[in-house]
């Protein structure tokens, strides 16, 4: 199920690092929308959006922007954090035409019904996000991958995974490894196969099921 929100947005007419401070301080986040070349320096309400944001899930929702009435649909290019109040401090946004490209977390679950991790197998983890193609309207928040009934040595590819309709991988040509479950002296093969793939291998440090790098 795709996430999509409405923002109010105000146009910046002055510019420059004393302006975006002065924008803070009243309470926004200085921002810009990237357009094909044409670029729109907005403001947002810094309330409203860290609302969304903390939620964890920003990068793949689609926001409606309030410009003075006009409505724009954006999504997220890049937030700059503030190193000290650990919020935004600037945002840009990018127009969503009818397909985004996005990058997409990956969830596995059933690992409990695991043979491969009831016999003391480890789930490796080699790409945690997957970059997808998708319609602007239906971005998907998460890519969900059953790992109930895989052994030791058996590895989830690409192919294996069940997407959105009108959806695809950004990565063409190649049925590319997201995780496998590993034994004993099994673990770098998986490594090796993807060194050249979105990510290297890792493991999640916070998982008890997952094996430490």
């Amino acid at each position: 199920m795709s996430i999509k929100f409405d923002l109010n947005a105000n146009i910046r007419e002055k510019l420059g690092s004393a302006e975006s401070r002065r924008i803070r301080k009243s309470g926004n986040i200085p921002a810009v929308i990237y357009n094909k070349g044409v670029n729109t320096q907005i403001s947002v309400p810094s309330k409203d959006f860290e609302k969304e944001y903390f939620k964890g899930d920003i990068f793949t929702t689609l926001i409606t922007l309030d410009i003075k009435g006009k409505k724009q649909d954006v999504i997220i290019n890049k937030i700059d954090i503030d190193p000290v109040k650990d919020i935004p401090s600037h945002i840009t946004f990018m127009k969503a035409e009818d397909s985004v490209k996005v990058k997409v977390k990956v969830t596995f679950f059933n690992r409990e019904k695991s043979p491969g991790i009831k016999k003391g197998g480890f789930l490796n983890i080699v790409r945690r996000k997957v970059e997808l193609i998708c319609p602007a309207n239906n971005i998907p928040v998460e890519i969900k991958v059953d790992i109930g009934k895989m052994n030791v040595s058996d590895k989830i590819k690409s192919s294996n995974i069940e997407i959105p309709k009108n959806t695809s991988f950004a990565l063409k040509g190649r049925d590319f490894t997201i995780g496998s479950i590993t034994g004993r002296g099994s673990k770098s093969e998986d490594k090796a196969e993807d060194s050249s793939g979105e990510g290297s291998a890792e493991s999640d440090d916070d998982k008890s099921n997952e094996k430490s790098e």
